[in-house]
């Protein structure tokens, strides 16, 4: 994987730990205005199912990442940039 990156997409692992290490390697990589997507980040209405642990992980960790901005969500995508 290279050192920097400009964009990013990531469906992997969806426990807590698996998306903990995936963000971690990740969001170090990515430039300032960099966009990254993370898959099932959101649970989307009557999907109760997708809760995984990538949207608890999502919830409590990577939206109170001052780095990143959500720029949209669609379906259970989430869309951040790198703003810092």
């Amino acid at each position: 994987m290279p050192d920097q990156l400009d964009f990013a997409f990531v469906d992997g692992d969806h426990s807590w730990e698996g998306i903990k290490a995936d963000w971690m390697i990740v969001s170090e990589r990515m430039l300032p205005g960099a966009v990254v997507c993370l898959h099932d980040s959101f649970t989307p209405a009557g999907e109760d199912w997708r809760h995984l642990d990538s949207c608890v992980y999502f919830e409590e960790v990577i939206q109170n990442d001052d780095r990143f901005s959500l720029i949209e969500v669609v379906h259970s995508l989430a869309v951040l940039r790198r703003v810092k």
